[in-house]
């Protein structure tokens, strides 16, 4: 049935084919207008006018009165006047649309905006407020929209910008498309008609009011019928007071039923761009996919924005939408909505690593965000709301993006507290995808506050869920890593040890072993185990996946302590580069400036490793969440990492007693942390003995021995960093067991 395709691109409205390589040196959005667009000269020549004047123009009209398709022809005829062509879809989340524009210029000119939904805007808006070769235009407002927009049209500006809005409330330089005349009218049917006749174009031209979606959804049918059935149709269209509907109904009544419930489906997940394998993950015959598509292209229901053989996108029109919708009305729109859920999800793969190629599929992610939206909206079964929910906070688990996290965290909490959530009541596949939940939270608490016991209380919630799951084995897999690494994140080896045989034969089993050997001092089996790691994922995921973030951080750590800084700064630069996009206090810096800092006092660039570790101190303590409720200590592993590393600065620069203060503030934090588990770290010897001998420098007994006196205590006197720290202040005549005057 790939035939269907090629024809429908070929014969049907090829119109909005995308363009992505209009010309090399383009960052572009842009979608090719209808090639039946006609007789716009004087309104084309009015935004060109208004925007050579005012860098503004504004284009209004009802919806379906050709507003895209204008501007879309502005867009593609004076291209060449723009390095920058982009359309913001305003009826969006406005947002997420600068998201996209924010990560198409970081990817092609490496413009450095951070991609954080809350301010991506505004740095978008100030990266090009100074240039102009650029055209933005903000398509598809509807009625109340322009509110939203409104620091875009007060926006002082050196390009060009246009909004194309139902709305003309609040928008200056504003050109009011109309419906077509009569001599437009004609035009535009010839343009479509297989077989134009003075008899049908004058139907048209008459008949329509000039609407021109209409008349091209009208003339589409035309071609579709004969004889008596053409003039019934006729008829109809005259008597019908909705001809939208009309239309909509008739191309349904010829479409088969596994058609009819595709075009359902289509109208509930985001119509202005899925994919054909999308659909085939919500279809509820994929073998009939392709034909299906060509009898709803063929009435105009929907149209190609991509003409890719293998995959291409589609979108349906914001008029055809609501008409389908009313059509469907809410009771059955909830039952499709599910339908769509239960196949999406059917379809969704269960393993980690499947999963994560899945999800990065063309139009995957921001239908999964718009299904969501859908179903909360719907209030569909909250199970399968959650199922869906625990694949989408999986997605930003991977991408840092902690905004998004904890709206989730916060819905299910809701429903915990509300007692939603009844296991009793749960099938297998529930309580693995609920379980799938409570994991992604206790990833998101350790990750984002460093909180491993809140961490530790979701992940064993989860673990007495899976006790009663069958199969789901990578599931219950993670959630053993997940156990065993925030006891290792505390120091409790021997309780993190306890799930390596759970592990064995996994990816998960070197990660954690790798962590075991660090801790243990072990640096050379760690960075074997780790470099393991990575090379089994890369044969399934690219090396600047965000995926390897916690691989590549502990990877440069262990490179710092042995002494290989130049691989380690590597390392962490490309680490570096991988986030470069986000927010420049979001907290995964200040772990990345951390190991920058480390490596770099390492290769004697001390200038650069103070710069980066006091940036790193900055974020820790600026970041609120992460502080104590209490202030008078915190728990805090990574800002205890970083006073440590400060202290070694502090130390190479002949300030000492500067050192001693970084170095206690570390040694505050591994107290509480670690508690009568420091013995099991051998980073904390590492920071005793850095203590003890910054205090011989100085000749403070007084720290010396509170440096010292835990090294012996914890680690023993036969310990090599006991006997080195013991000789060290030897040279300095001091003596760790004097009295204290």
């Amino acid at each position: 049935m790939k035939i269907y395709i090629t024809i429908l691109i070929l014969i049907l409205p090829i119109h909005v084919i995308a363009n992505p390589k209009l010309n090399n040196h383009k960052t572009t959005n842009l979608i090719t207008p209808v090639n039946y667009f006609i007789n716009h000269v004087t309104k084309l020549e009015k935004i060109n006018d208004y925007l050579n004047k005012f860098k503004t123009a504004s284009v209004v009209g009802v919806s379906g009165i050709g507003k895209t398709q204008l501007v879309r022809t502005y867009a593609y005829e004076n291209s060449k006047n723009y390095n920058l062509v982009w359309f913001i879809d305003g009826s969006l989340d406005i947002n997420q649309e600068f998201l996209k524009l924010a990560k198409s210029l970081n990817n092609e000119r490496g413009a450095g905006i951070t991609e954080n939904g809350n301010v991506v805007k505004n740095l978008v808006l100030e990266y090009l407020k100074n240039k102009n070769d650029w055209l933005l235009v903000i398509d598809n407002l509807k009625i109340g929209d322009n509110n939203k927009i409104k620091d875009i049209i007060n926006w002082e500006h050196n390009g060009h910008v246009i909004f194309a809005s139902q709305d003309k409330h609040d928008l200056s330089h504003a050109i009011e498309i109309n419906n077509f005349n009569r001599e437009n009218c004609v035009k535009l049917a010839e343009s479509i008609l297989d077989e134009p006749s003075n008899t049908k174009i004058d139907f048209l031209s008459k008949n329509l009011k000039g609407y021109p979606i209409l008349v091209v959804q009208t003339a589409q049918l035309l071609n579709q019928f004969k004889g008596v059935e053409m003039e019934t149709y006729k008829r109809k269209v005259i008597e019908s007071s909705d001809k939208i509907r009309l239309n909509v109904d008739l191309a349904m009544s010829k479409l088969p039923p596994s058609a009819i419930d595709l075009l359902y489906q289509i109208s509930l997940i985001n119509n202005q761009s899925f994919s054909k394998n999308l659909l085939e993950y919500i279809a509820n015959d994929k073998t009939t996919i392709d034909d299906d598509l060509y009898q709803i292209s063929k009435y105009s229901l929907i149209t190609s924005v991509d003409a890719n053989e293998q995959n291409p996108v589609f979108e349906m029109h914001d008029v055809i939408v609501q008409t389908i919708i009313e059509i469907i009305g809410d009771k059955r729109a909830k039952k499709v909505l599910e339908n769509i859920i239960d196949n999406f999800l059917a379809s969704t793969p269960h393993t980690i690593s499947e999963f994560h190629i899945f999800r990065d599929g063309k139009t995957i992610a921001e239908n999964f965000k718009v299904i969501s939206d859908h179903a909360e909206k719907h209030k569909i079964n909250l199970s399968k709301e959650m199922h869906l929910k625990s694949y989408l906070i999986t997605i930003y688990n991977n991408q840092s993006n902690y905004l998004e996290i904890e709206k989730l965290v916060n819905w299910f909490d809701k429903n915990e507290q509300k007692k939603n959530f009844n296991i009793t009541s749960m099938s297998n596949d529930e309580k693995a995808r609920y379980a799938a939940y409570l994991q992604c939270i206790a990833r998101y608490y350790r990750n984002r506050y460093s909180d491993f016991d809140k961490s530790t209380q979701y992940a064993t919630q989860a673990e007495g869920v899976q006790e009663g799951v069958n199969g789901y084995e990578e599931l219950k897999t993670d959630l053993f890593y997940q156990l065993s690494l925030n006891n290792l994140k505390i120091g409790d080896t021997k309780v993190a040890s306890q799930y390596v045989p759970k592990l064995l034969n996994t990816t998960f089993f070197n990660n954690i072993d790798a962590m075991l050997s660090f801790l243990s001092g072990d640096y050379k089996k760690s960075l074997e185990r780790i470099d393991d790691v990575i090379k089994q994922r890369l044969k399934k995921i690219k090396k600047d996946d965000l995926v390897f973030t916690s691989d590549y951080l502990l990877r440069a750590q262990i490179l710092n302590f042995i002494g290989e800084y130049q691989n380690a700064k590597e390392q962490i630069n490309q680490l570096y580069d991988m986030h470069s996009s986000k927010e420049k206090d979001h907290i995964i810096f200040a772990r990345i400036y951390t190991q920058m800092a480390k490596s770099e006092l390492g290769l004697n660039q001390t200038l650069d490793a103070s710069d980066h570790i006091t940036k790193s101190i900055e974020i820790f303590l600026k970041d609120k969440e992460r502080n104590a409720q209490k202030d008078d200590y915190s728990e805090n592993l990574y800002l205890a990492d970083c006073y440590v590393v400060q202290g070694d600065i502090l130390l190479n620069q002949d300030k000492a007693e500067q050192a001693i203060a970084s170095y206690r503030d570390a040694q505050k934090i591994y107290f509480y942390l670690y508690k009568d588990k420091r013995s099991n770290v051998e980073q904390v010897s590492y920071l005793y003995t850095q203590g003890a001998k910054a205090s011989c420098q100085t000749k403070d007994i007084y720290h010396y021995k509170c440096f010292g006196e835990p090294q012996i205590d914890d680690f023993g006197k036969d310990h090599p960093n006991t006997i080195d720290m013991l000789k060290y202040c030897d040279k300095y005549k001091m003596d760790l067991w004097q009295e204290v005057d």
